[in-house]
This record gives C-alpha cells, structure tokens and sequence, in this order.
C-alpha cells in the first residue's frame, strides 16, 4: 500500500488529534485507548502510531 501524500497525511493527523481531544475530554486520557479515536475519524489503526505522538 503507498503512502498518502504529505497533504493528506497532515489531515488525518489533524482529524486523529481533533478525535483524541474529543475522547479525552470525554473518557479522561487513562481510560481512552488508540483503538477509540481510531474509529472516529474513520482512519487505520496503523495510521496512529504513523502519525506521531499523540498522548500529551
């Protein structure tokens, strides 16, 4: 499978730390997995730990 392009991986970064803000917020940082603001933005698993940090 190819890589996205800079462009789109900087969205899905973005729509990964916007979802993972919405789930902290809501499930507090100990109780939120990678899993859950994986399926929110509709976006891989894989494509988390591709993206870079994402817990503070």
């Amino acid at each position: 499978m190819a890589r996205k392009p800079a462009a789109q991986a900087l969205i899905t970064r973005e729509s990964i730390i916007d979802a993972a803000a919405t789930r902290f917020a809501a499930q507090s940082l100990s109780r939120t997995t990678p899993q859950d603001f994986a399926t929110a933005p509709g976006v891989a698993r894989r494509a988390i730990y591709r993206s870079g940090p994402i817990y503070p």
